[in-house]
């Protein structure tokens, strides 16, 4: 008879990777979402689509380093300690491909001035390397979630790996509210799902307002704040495109938009 195996189940209070890991997984579901939606032949699609990509990946690069200094770095300091080398642990991230999938996004803002044509080009490399990427970054939480957590159980008293997962949560920026992502991002995966999904009624009889221009609808997305775009942006691949329209979010934060700031991107993007 066959046994299925069971993942371990460690105590909420010290597990310090699942909170942090559920918001990256979050943001990778993000960037899937926004590549699907994007017309590479349109110039601003793109570029609105850059921009979103840059927050993504300041955010993975910045967890990424807290990671190497707040968990990777104690629990090297440990088994130095205890006369232990373990080659795992130092080099954990030495091959992630993050930097490359920034200098790649960097270099979409060049290929957003070319024409149509190679912009499409840029759209099916980036489409590629977004997917290698995350087939590759899925796997690579997972693996951190069973080998240095168990790691960090042996190594670290309870008292220790509690006060650590607060420091990591506070490096991340995630409130109390947000430790629930978990539970969260799985129900909005499912409803996006359903959204995205068309029904036989759709099918037949087209909603009216999906055949109006781009430009009323434009006009009728102005008079939305910023939390009320972003529900927009999920009823539809076509809906999520008109709602990336750069115009919108100018008139709305023209100060941070100028600015590009990851933090005000992520606030609007996962609010």
């Amino acid at each position: 008879m066959d046994t299925i195996k069971m993942e371990p189940h460690w105590p909420e209070e010290v597990d310090v990777f699942t909170v942090p890991h559920t918001r990256m997984k979050k943001l990778i579901h993000l960037y899937n979402n926004l590549v699907t939606s994007t017309d590479f032949r349109d110039k601003i699609h793109l570029t609105c689509l850059l921009q979103n990509l840059h927050c993504v990946f300041t955010e993975l690069k910045a967890h990424e380093q807290i990671e190497n200094t707040y968990i990777m770095g104690e629990l090297r300091n440990k088994l130095h300690a205890a006369s232990i080398r373990n080659p795992a642990v130092c080099n954990c991230h030495s091959d992630n491909r993050l930097t490359e999938m920034q200098d790649l996004v960097m270099d979409g803002y060049q290929w957003a001035e070319k024409p149509q044509r190679e912009r499409q080009v840029y759209g099916r490399k980036l489409r590629m390397a977004l997917e290698d990427f995350t087939q590759n970054f899925l796997p690579h939480m997972d693996m951190e979630e069973q080998v240095f957590q168990p790691m960090l159980m042996e190594y670290f008293s309870y008292e220790e790996l509690k006060a650590l997962k607060v420091k990591v949560i506070k490096q991340h920026g995630i409130s109390k509210y947000e430790e629930n992502y978990h539970e969260k991002f799985v129900s909005d995966s499912h409803e996006t799902e359903e959204l995205d999904r068309p029904t036989a009624v759709e099918e037949e009889e087209p909603c009216l307002i999906d055949c109006l221009p781009n430009e009323l609808c434009h006009q009728i997305l102005s008079l939305l704040g910023p939390k009320d775009l972003c529900r927009v942006g999920r009823v539809s691949r076509r809906w999520a495109s008109l709602a990336q329209y750069p115009k919108l979010w100018t008139a709305i934060f023209p100060v941070h938009w100028a600015m590009r700031k990851a933090s005000f991107w992520l606030a609007i993007v996962l609010a």
